[in-house]
This record gives C-alpha cells, sequence and structure tokens, in this order.
C-alpha cells in the first residue's frame, strides 16, 4: 500500500519472519529515511498502534515523520520506565525489562555508542532499536525493529501498547498455561474482578459464535508471558 503522498509504503510480505514492512522517504520516489519491521508473532495491538499514529501524523503532522529520532536512549525507554520497568546500561547497550516474575520475557533493547556523538555511526539502515517479548529462541517469541531513524512517536506509540493493561480476546487454546491465572470471560475466576474493564473493552462475552472459546486477560501480562499471538 502506498500514501497518496507517496511517501510512505507499507507492505504485507507473507514472511513469517517480518510479515509488516514500513518504509518512509522525505519525497516521493526518494531513498527511504527510515524502515520498520514486525514479525509474524508480534501482536495485532501493536502493529494496529504503530500504524494508526503512522497514518494520523501523516495526515496532521507529516513533517514529523522525517525530523524525529528514536536514537536518544532517554525518550525511546520513558514509557517503560514510568511503568516501573528496570533499565540496564552498558557501555553498548540499553536493556527495559520487567521486573518480578516476568523479567526478562518482553522488554525495549537499544544499541548505542559509548559517546552520543558517536550515534552517527548508525548507517541510516542498521536497526538499533528492538522491541521483543518471549524467551530467547522461543516459539511464540515476537521482535519488531527499527532502524536509526525512526521517530521517536511511533516507537512510543507501539511501547505503549506493549505495557497497557487493558484486555485483549484471544483463544484460550492458543495461550501458555502461565497466562491462564489471569484470563476473564465465561467461567474464569477473574471475570467478576475484570468487568469494569470489559466494560471499556469489548469482552468474551460480546465475541459472538463461539465466544466460549474466547478469553481475555491483561495485554501486558500476555506479552511478558510471551503468549499473545500463535499463529492458528
Amino acid at each position: 500500500m502506498h500514501s497518496p503522498c507517496g511517501r510512505v509504503d507499507v507492505a504485507f510480505m507473507g514472511d513469517y519472519m517480518s510479515p509488516w514492512q514500513v518504509r518512509v522517504s522525505r519525497e516521493p520516489m526518494e531513498e527511504p529515511s527510515w524502515f520498520a519491521a514486525f514479525d509474524g508473532n508480534t501482536p495485532p495491538e501493536i502493529v494496529a498502534a504503530f500504524f494508526e499514529t503512522l497514518a494520523d501524523t501523516l495526515e496532521n503532522l507529516p513533517d514529523q515523520l522525517t525530523q524525529s529520532r528514536s536514537i536518544h536512549i532517554a525518550e525511546a525507554a520513558r514509557l517503560l520506565e514510568q511503568a516501573g520497568w528496570d533499565k540496564e546500561v552498558t557501555g553498548t547497550h540499553t536493556r527495559i525489562t520487567p521486573k518480578g516474575e516476568h523479567a526478562g520475557l518482553a522488554g525495549l533493547s537499544i544499541q548505542r555508542y559509548p559517546e552520543a556523538w558517536q550515534d552517527e555511526e548508525f548507517g541510516p539502515y542498521t536497526e538499533p532499536i528492538t522491541m521483543w517479548a518471549g524467551p530467547k529462541g522461543g516459539a511464540d517469541r515476537w521482535e519488531a525493529k527499527f532502524t536509526r531513524d525512526a521517530p521517536m512517536h511511533l516507537v512510543a506509540a507501539a511501547t505503549r501498547s506493549l505495557i497497557t493493561t487493558a484486555p485483549v480476546e484471544r483463544y484460550q487454546e492458543d495461550l501458555d498455561p502461565a497466562v491462564l491465572p489471569y484470563l476473564t470471560g465465561p467461567n474464569t475466576a477473574a471475570s467478576a474482578r475484570a468487568a469494569a474493564a470489559r466494560t471499556a473493552s469489548p469482552a468474551a462475552s460480546a465475541a459472538g459464535p463461539g465466544s466460549a472459546n474466547v478469553v481475555s486477560a491483561p495485554a501486558a501480562v500476555q506479552r511478558d508471558a510471551a503468549a499473545a499471538t500463535k499463529k492458528r
């Protein structure tokens, strides 16, 4: 798909590794300014949050698509830190992950050089920013990658969706056993205390035919447990 202005291309490649790919240019037919890619296990809510913010920015503040830099560590990590996630910083790498029982099961990883001015050493098409969830090497792990000049507010939109506690709908048989205690929906123990949340976000009971097999759980819990989206 191409934007009417010709600056934004969005493709569904059908490739399990990175089916959703985005490239943005300053002008039509120019070399892309930046890329983003989401692999086949990435939760649809995260992909949707990124694309919705991209479309809104293109319509209302198009220059921001090629003027904002994501490589600044404090900006890219701010939402996760505010949510109480831990930040680990080394000379060339920053890693932000949840605390407690979900530590290491999701996070934002940012490669960098020891000095800020050296960030220019990253080529425009390198991917120093990775959002991820799931044990490394696990079948359910997913990753979203952003090149050096991807706008920070688009990365933040995806990050905000990663940490939200709003319920999401999934088929119960597609979930890891680790998230089952958090489920809401027909015949689940957490249904009563999650009624208010389901009012704001449609519940399993409104899912229509077959809804008995559809359950809802806080999005952050599912993503931290790397069980958000198995392919059906």
